[in-house]
């Protein structure tokens, strides 16, 4: 009678491994004199993982270690790169237009937040951030749901 509810638990407790994992995942490459920098990308099937590949071999070890991981059912993947922060602004260029050129997105699952606000031409046209802007407005009119940001 009570199985099932043993199964449930198990695979929660597993669930919340894995969740745990990933979020220490970036955090556990960072040594000393370097820092962790992280994109929230989404892109074709096609070129979910070459990014990964492509940063490596423009920025190799010891320089810069790139990892990602993320949702390939959507095609959401979160680019970690450690490095110092001398090369870091160098890193982010190559990131911001490896991923326009190939027609990805800067912002995806966590919406466009205060961080990349600069970059989102790389990724969607001046039209497409103005109705953005308006939408968020249509349904935040006073700004107090996440203020700052374009998008949730």
């Amino acid at each position: 009678m009570y199985h099932g509810f043993a199964v449930v638990y198990i695979i929660t407790l597993q669930a919340n491994a894995l969740w745990a994992l990933r979020e220490r995942l970036a955090n556990a490459l960072v040594v000393e004199g370097r820092k962790a920098y992280h994109h929230d990308l989404s892109l074709s099937m096609d070129d979910y993982y070459a990014i990964v590949e492509d940063t490596r071999r423009q920025y190799p070890f010891p320089s810069c270690t790139a990892t990602g991981f993320g949702h390939i059912g959507d095609g959401n993947l979160h680019l970690s790169i450690i490095t110092s922060s001398k090369e870091a602004d160098d890193i982010n260029s190559f990131v911001l237009n490896w991923t326009k050129n190939h027609e990805g997105s800067i912002s995806a699952e966590h919406g466009l937040g205060v961080a990349k606000n600069q970059y989102i031409h790389y990724s969607k046209s001046q039209k497409a951030v103005s109705f953005m802007i308006g939408l968020k407005k249509m349904f935040d009119p006073k700004g107090i749901l996440n203020p700052y940001k374009t998008l949730p």
